[in-house]
């Protein structure tokens, strides 16, 4: 683990807040600013507002909403740990974060604290966060390891024959595209589904865009 950055002894820990709702980042602000262990430096609305703000005012803690315009606050966090280092980033969100768990944690993140939290709560967890490096519930890093044990099932040919039945590609096709026989893909599916315990081309769509096994077809378009 990157060895965190600790603010001199009595000094604020200098808080970026990053949500597009206004009022969230109003309400999140106010609060942090009536404890004297915090000072909510800045506020973004987007990734792109906060990545400006984290170089110029480097902060030592980032909130992040998980849902942005453009660019998701999974991909926001890798870039903010990719450009320093010693910034903590905790992820929020209104969602269950049961199903965003692999996300969550190999984006770099310290941590998750849900929205609908009580302000006390959400302020232990910040407070736990920084003090002890990360603040993941056993429910998500348990999903986390769930999803990891499923994807080491997958041989590294069944996951392009899972990529390629998520493009809506028939056995046929696939079999050109791989060079195999078709009878070898109908084996592969068979098997996929199998291990995956997914019968549906829905459900084994579902499964790659959820572990991020499909390949963005839109190009980050944020500078460094």
């Amino acid at each position: 683990m990157t060895p965190s950055r600790q603010p001199a002894q009595n000094t604020p820990l200098k808080v970026l807040i990053v949500d597009d709702h206004p009022l969230v980042r109003k309400g999140l602000r106010n609060y942090l600013d009536n404890h004297a262990q915090f000072a909510a430096v800045a506020e973004a609305g987007d990734a792109a507002e906060a990545l400006a703000k984290a170089r110029e005012l480097s902060p030592d803690l980032v909130l992040v909403d998980i849902e942005l315009p453009e660019t998701d606050g999974f991909k926001l966090t890798t870039l903010l740990r990719e450009q320093h280092p010693a910034i903590k980033v905790i992820l929020v969100s209104g969602h269950n974060p049961i199903k965003f768990a692999n996300q969550i944690i190999e984006c770099g993140a310290s941590g998750f604290i849900p929205k609908a939290s009580s302000p006390a709560i959400f302020l232990e967890a910040i407070q736990i966060a920084c003090e002890h490096g990360q603040l993941f519930s056993p429910e998500i890093t348990r999903a986390a390891a769930e999803k990891r044990d499923l994807l080491e099932k997958i041989s590294p040919r069944e996951r392009d024959v899972l990529l390629a039945i998520t493009e809506g590609l028939a056995n046929k096709e696939i079999a050109d595209r791989l060079g195999v026989g078709i009878r070898t893909i109908e084996t592969h599916r068979e098997r996929i589904m199998r291990k995956l315990h997914i019968h549906t081309i829905a459900g084994l769509t579902l499964f790659a865009a959820r572990h991020n096994l499909i390949p963005q077809t839109t190009p980050l378009s944020i500078g460094h």
